[in-house]
């Protein structure tokens, strides 16, 4: 799948389901907590968008390692998170409004994504420079 010069490859398809999977484990963490009253009611909706925030950053992450321009990369990767939460959305609860946190989770996917791109790639590699070996060379050293 392309969008312009970005393709969909392996790593986003990658990046897009460690997105998904870790945001919605750490939902699932977040409503164990407040099921035993560990974490008080009024502070859900911050796990939930904190949850959502780590996954787009650790999906993004994935997506991004060994490529250029991570900042389109990784708003490509949030707008099929944002398509893929309301799908999702649509299918577990029939119909879906956007009053209820979509604006708070919608601008943690973003946020998250951005800050996994400005972070970048990891470490650069550096290569390495060709060893001199010739007559010219010999006994320089």
């Amino acid at each position: 799948m392309s969008a312009g010069k970005l393709t969909w490859g392996r790593r986003d398809w990658l990046g897009l389901m460690v997105l998904f999977l870790s945001s919605i484990a750490a939902d699932v963490i977040g409503a164990l907590l407040a099921v035993k009253g560990i974490l008080p009611m009024g502070s859900v909706a911050a796990w939930v968008y904190g949850g959502w925030a780590l996954g787009a950053f650790l999906g993004v992450r994935v997506a991004v390692r060994g490529r250029s321009g991570t900042v389109q990369a990784s708003l490509l990767l949030a707008a099929g998170a944002y398509v893929l939460i309301w799908l999702v959305g649509l299918t577990v609860f029939g119909t879906a409004a956007f009053a209820h946190h979509g604006l708070g989770i919608t601008l943690a996917v973003v946020a998250g994504a951005l800050l996994g791109a400005v972070l970048g790639q990891g470490r650069r590699h550096r290569k390495k420079k060709p060893v001199r070996r010739g007559r010219q060379y010999r006994g320089t050293i």
